[in-house]
């Protein structure tokens, strides 16, 4: 992508993501002033602070518009102030205030979790947050971004050996002269005058001031958030009404959402991007995302506030609605503890409450939206891959046609099933609804949700397919001779094989039956406001309730648990050492590159590479290993299960992406960039430089020159 085209959609998102986050965090300041009652106490306060800050965090991040990247054992955040017209202190004051700004965010959060752990305790410790206390709660963040500010202006060094060591890096990837710039930057291994590495010691002590500062809020919230976790739990089995389940259910839930947020968005990736520079693997495309999350973050922040108090989701629904629910309401005393009333009809503090139907039709309205998307993504590939594709791809355009095709499929089968992802104490299902499908019969929904997990299993074995037709380009040693004639057919089967064996294992080991049915009788009425009688499903439970009330191993679910992690671990070891080989292979054609462009190509192969790997992991491996995992432990992940029911649908749209993306064959087509061709869509014209081989191993089969 053009330097240029990259910085204009950056800029975009940064100005769109602080009016929304204006305009979000204003409406719940002010519904927080005018909707919360009395009895909420201090929380008022505290979300009135938090709304602050992120309003803050918003405006620095569309003033400094930072470019967050690593290069070798480097992470970086740059600012272009000449083109900014903007003075090298006014710029380095401004780039430390966004890190800064971090550093209060977190802290906040950890706050938040503080205050949710006295409520839920109910023994009178919400006194500490109230008067004078308040005062110490609102300096702990500022405490928190003046030490990341700190550290980020004093610790790291600037030397003349940092700059050096990412000029080309920030030339490359930004198109920006490092001397037109104002940069934070960790070196841990810079080059000295005579080339020789050397250790960044400075940069090794601003990197452990960073992860202390980081790792009190994340130990907190790890911390009280586990606590909070058992309160609730005890709630959820001893709680005195079918009323207080329902409810604790809910504030589990929220638990669950307040705590992913941060780790997902946070933690997690602040983390990688701080730490992989050690062992000088490159995180490029993390790096871009983080850039994007600076912007992102302070408009999501208050959402969940929004989505959870319903004193203020109820008004912003009426605006859009004007409607009106009288529902039982929770409200919260001085002293933390959890009151209700079940009469009145002005709202009050509680967990969210969303109608089965609203979220019934919303995932529909998501099912049929990703459905018709990837049919419409995955035909224009495949008529870009018939038409576009020299000859020199070989069977590289077969596999990627395959692809598409079982792209299709999956879609096709997910909008068939309409399906609804759970957990419930110890087992995970999915189920279809026949009641309100008039033309499913129940064994057809039975059918189909056995191929729809089976279309999991042919997804992520085709993912390591091409991470094996990958490895074996980059290796130039005539293996892809492997991938021609007859083998080619070997190579198609094998998803398929996959996808058989998943299918026997959700038909015959995960199949309908009366101990499972019982089991999940009440979380399905719960969440999904069905009866067992007008569902059909696929569900594993491992410790299921007899005829008598005990409760006893289920060694077919293990069984079956097994069968499931040993499909998805093949897959998943194929990619990693296959990615990793990879890896290395374009390490060393950076390091030893022929040419320029020979060197700028394998850096864009490398982050093709990153791309391919990352949304695999992020789409399938680590959400269904935690939903196969948890209920083991008896571990609710409600929250995660919902989003995998999304994921289902959406992967299908998303997975041709990258193809299109990275092969420039096919993206100037669409955009209209390549020459002496016409343009679909009036963008703009720039001339790419190709690759011309003259056999299948001369370039990275498909792979050409990107930007």
């Amino acid at each position: 992508m053009n330097s240029e085209t990259y910085r204009l959609i950056k800029l975009n998102i940064q100005v769109i993501s602080v009016i929304f986050s204006i305009l979000v965090n204003s409406i719940l300041i002010y519904l927080i002033i005018k909707k919360s009652p009395i009895n909420m106490g201090t929380y008022r306060h505290l979300m009135v602070y938090f709304c602050c800050c992120s309003i803050i965090f918003g405006v620095f991040d569309v003033i400094v518009q930072p470019n967050v990247q690593t290069y070798k054992s480097a992470f970086f955040m740059v600012v272009d102030v000449k083109q900014r017209n903007m003075s090298v202190g006014l710029g380095k004051f401004c780039v430390y205030g966004l890190c800064g700004c971090f550093g209060v965010a977190i802290y906040g959060i950890a706050i938040h979790f503080v205050y949710r752990f006295f409520a839920l305790e109910r023994r009178g410790r919400i006194r500490y947050f109230q008067g004078f206390y308040l005062a110490f709660w609102f300096v702990i963040p500022i405490l928190g971004g003046v030490a990341w500010f700190l550290v980020t202006a004093m610790v790291f060094p600037k030397t003349k050996l940092e700059t050096e060591y990412i000029r080309i890096a920030v030339r490359e990837t930004f198109d920006i002269d490092i001397d037109d710039c104002v940069y934070n930057a960790g070196v841990f291994f810079p080059l000295d005058e005579n080339g020789k590495r050397v250790i960044g010691w400075g940069s090794f002590a601003g990197f452990t001031c960073y992860l202390s500062v980081m790792t009190i809020p994340f130990t907190i919230i790890l911390i009280f958030g586990l606590k909070s976790w058992k309160i609730v739990r005890e709630l959820l089995d001893h709680g005195e009404s079918e009323y207080s389940k329902n409810l604790q259910m809910q504030l589990y839930k929220a638990l669950v959402a307040q705590t992913l947020v941060p780790l997902v968005l946070l933690f997690l990736p602040f983390g990688l991007l701080f730490s992989l520079p050690i062992f000088e693997i490159d995180c490029q495309f993390l790096a871009a995302i983080i850039t994007l999350i600076f912007a992102i973050y302070p408009a999501v922040d208050p959402l969940p506030i929004l989505y959870f108090v319903d004193y203020y989701r109820i008004p912003v629904i009426e605006v859009f609605q004007r409607t009106k629910c009288k529902k039982n309401r929770v409200s919260m005393n001085i002293d933390g503890s959890v009151i209700f009333d079940k009469t009145t009809t002005t709202p009050h503090f509680s967990a969210p409450v969303m109608k089965t139907q609203t979220f019934s039709y919303i995932k529909t309205t998501i099912q049929i939206c990703s459905v018709l998307l990837s049919i419409f993504v995955n035909s224009i590939s495949i008529c870009l891959i018939i038409t576009k594709s020299p000859k020199i791809m070989g069977t590289y355009r077969h596999l990627m046609i395959y692809f598409c095709s079982c792209s299709i499929i999956f879609s096709l089968c997910d909008a068939v099933v309409q399906p609804n992802c759970q957990t419930y104490k110890s087992s995970f299902f999915m189920l279809a609804d026949i009641k309100n499908r008039h033309l499913i019969t129940p064994w057809i929904a039975e059918l189909f949700i056995d191929l729809l997990t089976s279309c999991i299993a042919v997804t992520v074995y085709s993912i390591g397919i091409h991470f094996i037709y990958r490895l074996l380009a980059l290796e130039r040693q005539g293996r892809l001779k492997y991938f021609n004639n007859q083998f080619l057919l070997v190579w198609f089967s094998i998803p398929f094989l996959a996808g058989a064996i998943w299918f026997a294992v959700s038909r015959f080991v995960f199949g309908m039956n009366p101990l499972t049915t019982n089991y999940i009788r009440n979380t399905v009425e719960e969440f999904f406001n069905l009866k067992m009688e007008d569902s059909v499903y696929g569900a594993a439970v491992f410790y299921p309730i007899d005829e008598n009330g005990h409760q006893f191993i289920s060694w077919k679910a293990f069984f079956g648990l097994a069968c499931y992690m040993t499909l998805l671990t093949i897959p998943f070891v194929t990619i990693l050492v296959c990615g990793v080989k990879s890896f290395k292979k374009v390490r060393s054609l950076l390091d030893h590159g022929e040419s320029e462009f020979a060197r700028n190509l394998q850096m864009q192969l490398y982050k093709a590479l990153i791309a391919q790997t990352v949304i695999p992991i992020f789409f399938f491996f680590i959400p269904f290993g935690f939903v196969f995992i948890l209920p083991i432990f008896e571990i609710d992940c409600q929250f995660l299960a919902s989003l995998i029911t999304f994921v289902i649908a959406m992967y299908p749209a998303i997975d041709p992406l990258p193809t299109l993306f990275f092969v420039d064959y096919y993206r100037n087509a669409i955009f209209g960039m390549r020459e002496n061709n016409k343009k679909v869509f009036n963008v703009c014209r720039c001339k790419k430089a190709r690759i011309e081989g003259v056999s299948d191993e001369s370039v990275s089969r498909g792979y050409p020159n990107t930007v």
